[in-house]
């Protein structure tokens, strides 16, 4: 009887040591859990059953994090504080959860990812990247380092890799032919920024004056050349404006001391309460942005807020990924220059209308493109796939 049972047990693939077969779910390392990913690791658990895997910092949010996640696996401490314990760590993890998909952030200085491709001819896994593909100083300049090189080694022993942008999915599958490559758009929520700002929009809570309305949102610090807007701005040639800046980091007491004594620039520092956020986008005529742009564009866009910023490689700028977003229709992009910025502000201040088609039509870009739906899509069809290539595959993912 016992016999008759096991061989009635049907076939899965097993572990190349300890005969393991597969039992669990899809597991995606992460180095650290933003705020911001939380309600997307949620619904990519749901959705695809993705199992998270990440470091814990700082440690008093452990507790906010698991009730969020009640499946995530999270380590103490800083990722990369001691690589022999996170190999350590990430080892009993595989052996205990017995994966038959991994996702990983295809990073080149992330030693978790080397050691997760070479234990998948071991622990018999598929392997998935995810991340860039192509980073954003390589994509500004338009041309590849030795890093990109270095990352297409290990590339090459994937399954695959996710990317957020569909233009350097083109460029990467140029580069590295025969590599699968999957887009997931880089999303936040977007479909409740949406609403947010369609209620405010019919409640008519802008303001009802002239003055033209400039936001920044992100950190302070060198990459995002917050000084080409400051002094910009000196040399409008009109005064009714405000700028109102949103956002922390190492160059704010510089920053102040330098422009602050001005009371139509004002420091709002960091906004938490997405409530407020969405208030402050939904109330500004233009995000004036002139560097490195990344999930900023997704929030502005969502409040029907365009974008003033400058080209990609102008001034050492490199643009992420959400900057593919961007075009005639929706924004304003110019050469790095005070002068030059300032000039297109003057240009923006004298055609209201056209400010707000382009409002419209970045929120429109947002809504058909991009939120977290979509993004979860891109994993889905990722795993889809992989599995499908895979004829001994028993992943529950052929269901889906």
């Amino acid at each position: 009887m016992i016999r008759n049972s096991i061989k009635a047990k049907p076939q899965s693939r097993r572990l190349a040591f300890g005969n393991r077969s597969f039992n669990g779910k899809p597991l995606l390392i992460q180095r650290k859990l933003p705020d911001y990913r939380i309600d997307f690791f949620i619904a990519l658990n749901k959705a695809c059953g993705v199992r998270l895997c990440y470091w814990q910092r700082p440690f008093h949010d452990q507790a906010e994090r698991r009730q969020h996640l009640p499946e995530a696996i999270a380590f103490p401490g800083h990722s990369g504080a001691s690589t022999l314990r996170d190999c350590i760590r990430l080892i009993s993890v595989l052996l205990a959860t017995r994966p038959a998909e991994v996702i990983c952030e295809a990073a080149s200085g992330f030693p978790l990812f080397w050691l997760l491709v070479l234990l998948r001819p071991w622990f018999g896994y598929r392997l998935l990247g995810w991340g860039h593909g192509i980073n954003n100083r390589d994509w500004a300049r338009a041309s590849v380092g030795w890093r990109f090189w270095v990352a297409v080694f290990a590339m090459k022993r994937l399954q695959g890799m996710i990317l957020y942008s569909s233009e350097r999915a083109e460029e990467l599958q140029r580069r590295v032919p025969g590599l699968p490559v999957y887009v997931a758009p880089n999303s936040l929520d977007t479909e409740s920024f949406c609403r947010h700002s369609h209620a405010l929009s019919s409640a008519a809570l802008s303001p009802a004056d002239k003055k033209l309305r400039l936001i920044f949102l992100g950190r302070l610090i060198e990459s995002k050349k917050l000084d080409l807007a400051l002094n910009a701005l000196k040399a409008l040639t009109f005064e009714d404006w405000e700028f109102r800046i949103i956002g922390d980091g190492p160059l704010r007491e510089t920053l102040v001391s330098q422009y602050g004594s001005d009371p139509r620039i004002r420091f709002l520092g960091a906004i938490t309460d997405p409530v407020r956020l969405g208030e402050e986008l939904h109330q500004a005529d233009l995000m004036l942005h002139p560097g490195n742009l990344g999930l900023a564009v997704l929030h502005s866009f969502a409040y029907a807020c365009p974008i003033l910023s400058c080209h990609s490689g102008s001034a050492t700028i490199q643009h992420g990924p959400e900057f593919e977003l961007l075009d005639e229709s929706n924004s304003v992009l110019c050469d790095a220059e005070p002068s030059v910025i300032a000039a297109q502000l003057v240009l923006l201040n004298g055609n209201r209308p056209m400010l707000k088609k382009l409002g419209e039509q970045a929120r429109e870009a947002v809504e058909s493109s991009r939120g977290i739906p979509r993004m979860v899509e891109g994993f889905r069809k990722a795993l889809r796939k992989i599995d499908q290539t895979d004829p001994e595959s028993n992943s529950l993912l052929v269901a889906l």
